[in-house]
């Protein structure tokens, strides 16, 4: 998988492409509409992930609450195949638990390097948007090799994910093929490569 993020002088979503968040492999009981985009602009890195589910459960509030049990949308990413990846969660209140790590089991919070990354929410009828912030000042402070150059190639997968709302739900851009739901499987991840207007 490939994903084209698109460098340009100004916010502008209606440029940036659509990532479907369309696989289901563990169930398929409930596959609410979602998709991904990505920007960057004046060394920043936005990631904007929306959601067509009316209602969606939100219960957390603080900083690295278990979110993924909300209804929320996901966005994992790095620079280095197999090195360590940003985990950015995030629910429909613009709530988030965003940490750093190689693997599942040895995380740490992304604020022990840098400023917790803003996270914004829209709440509308029927869907739902959140968009995180990654500054360069902070990518680097995470990552030694943090570029946001036309030309640099990033490593990620995009989720929706609640496994405590009415139907338990996981969908993925890159497909992850494993017998049990797992979204921190970056030998899955897809290509974010960053080009110019």
């Amino acid at each position: 998988m490939e994903y084209i993020i698109k460098k340009l002088n100004s916010l502008d979503w209606s440029r940036a492409e659509i990532a479907p968040i369309d696989k289901h492999p563990w169930r398929k009981d409930y596959t609410p509409e979602a998709y991904a985009q990505l920007l960057v602009v004046n060394d920043t890195l936005y990631i904007k992930m929306t959601c067509h589910e009316k209602n969606p459960k939100a219960i957390y509030t603080e900083f690295y609450e278990e979110v993924w049990l909300d209804s929320t949308m996901e966005a994992f990413f790095g620079y280095e195949k197999g090195g360590c990846y940003i985990n950015c969660e995030m629910n429909s209140i613009g709530n988030s638990l965003i940490g750093v790590g190689p693997g599942r089991d040895d995380r740490k919070r992304i604020d022990e390097f840098c400023p917790i990354p803003k996270v914004t929410a829209e709440k509308e009828e029927d869907k739902w948007s959140v968009t995180a912030e990654f500054p360069l000042d902070s990518l680097k402070a995470v990552f030694s090799q943090a570029s946001l150059d036309v030309g640099t190639v990033l490593y990620g997968n995009l989720y929706k994910v609640g496994e405590h709302t009415h139907t338990p739900h996981y969908g993925m851009w890159s497909e992850i093929t494993w017998d049990i739901p797992d979204f921190h499987r970056p030998e899955f991840f897809g290509k974010f490569v960053i080009k110019g207007e």
